[in-house]
């Protein structure tokens, strides 16, 4: 779709000629895309509202803050016409152009809600294909609706039919990236007689992740109580395991306390895989947390310490009844968390 209004455009143009800095201008404007959107996508577009929070206030700090700079270095240092006016825009303008003011500063209010707007799209963790049209495509949107109301109200020129062919072209690719296109898959198979798009998530989480630091101990017997009271879902990993270790003896003495039956132990380290198969993480301890959503920002909405008022403590090194105390309060916050899944097949 936006092939084709691109297409519309071009064959309507009567010019196709770009100057030199039109076309730098255009050049650095992709490379940005370049650059920015990678890095977004790693950094920010997870859903945890503290990191996109984070991200968002930099990243409006940094427009707020450059954007100005950049036209008044030109109007101190700069030469010429352009340097001239910019010059003037910065001192003489405000006093010479009275009845322009209240119009610029509007400009200027509607050019930062229009900035909030961008990001905010940019930050959302859809797809890229539905977030940038999406700002894009307001912006030509917008501007085709001024030079519409202009020529309404203002008389000047009304804008060509192309671009009206173009703007409702992209409007309605926006419309089918949008989440109403959910609503056309969900409709699709209710005729087919396929389950609907949240039956899947309904039934509950498929996999969920323990984890703790070494995973010979503490996270290896999370997985073990939490499979024994629900249907084998449970798994367990460690951010600094040295692969191989085996559960320690303390800990299968604890389970076995506690009639909780358990498979040959293997430890291994947190991979981005398990991190991206996972339906839900539990960490022992908040740090934990911490780091595993530092490492995998993308995993933040689904990270959570298994105890939401303080850390499990770890027994390692340490006497026997540390391991069975530690194996008590995991079944108590197992047994809490699976309950709030839904997950609870045995109690």
């Amino acid at each position: 779709m936006s092939l084709g209004a691109l297409g519309v455009a071009l064959l309507v143009a009567t010019d196709h000629s770009l100057p030199l800095l039109a076309a730098l201008a255009l050049s650095f404007y992709l490379l940005g895309y370049a650059l920015r959107t990678p890095c977004m996508t790693k950094v920010a577009k997870v859903k945890d509202t503290a990191v996109t929070l984070r991200y968002f206030v930099q990243e409006v700090l940094v427009t707020i803050v450059l954007l100005p700079l950049i036209p008044a270095a030109m109007a101190l240092f700069g030469t010429g016409s352009a340097s001239h006016a910019l010059r003037r825009g910065f001192t003489t303008f405000w006093i010479d152009h009275p009845a322009a003011v209240a119009p610029v500063l509007l400009i200027g209010v509607f050019y930062a809600l229009h900035n909030i707007f961008g990001t905010l799209i940019y930050l959302d963790c859809r797809e890229n294909t539905f977030c940038i049209p999406l700002f894009c495509g307001a912006s030509f949107l917008a501007g085709y609706a001024a030079i519409l109301l202009l020529s309404v109200f203002f008389h000047f020129h009304a804008p060509p039919m192309s671009q009206l062919v173009s703007s409702g072209m992209i409007a309605f690719a926006l419309v089918l990236l949008s989440p109403f296109h959910h609503r056309l898959e969900d409709a699709w198979a209710w005729i087919v007689g396929r389950p609907l798009q949240g039956a899947a998530v309904a039934a509950g989480p498929r996999f969920v992740l323990f984890v703790c630091s070494g995973n010979t101990c503490r996270s290896p017997m999370a997985a073990a109580i939490a499979n024994s009271l629900s249907n084998g879902i449970a798994q367990s990993a460690g951010l600094t395991a040295r692969h191989g270790s085996p559960m320690t003896a303390e800990a299968q003495t604890a389970l076995r306390t506690l009639s909780v039956p358990h498979e040959t132990h293997v430890a291994r380290p947190l991979t981005p895989q398990l991190v991206e198969s996972a339906d839900v993480i539990y960490t022992m301890t908040r740090p934990l947390r911490d780091n595993v959503i530092a490492t995998f920002p993308a995993a933040a909405a689904k990270t959570h310490a298994l105890d939401p008022n303080g850390d499990v403590a770890d027994p390692i090194g340490g006497p026997q009844d540390g391991y069975d105390a530690t194996a008590l309060r995991l079944r108590e916050l197992v047994h809490m968390r699976f309950a709030d899944l839904g997950l609870l097949i045995h109690s």
